[in-house]
């Protein structure tokens, strides 16, 4: 939780090690503090993708 968000080479170097093909590779990263979270502990998708959105 108080890790610091890892650095695009880091998340590169990652993804290559674990033999993931560069094709599933994901085309942006974005670091957020904490999950939007409903009552019941729940991610609320949505409002990640929103935000994506409005920054694009």
């Amino acid at each position: 939780p108080d890790a610091a968000a890892p650095t695009i080479e880091e998340m590169r170097a990652h993804l290559e090690r674990a033999g993931l093909g560069r094709q599933k590779w994901p085309e942006e990263l974005h670091a957020v503090e904490d999950f939007p979270r409903t009552a019941s502990g729940k991610i609320q998708k949505f409002l990640l993708r929103r935000d994506i959105a409005m920054r694009a």
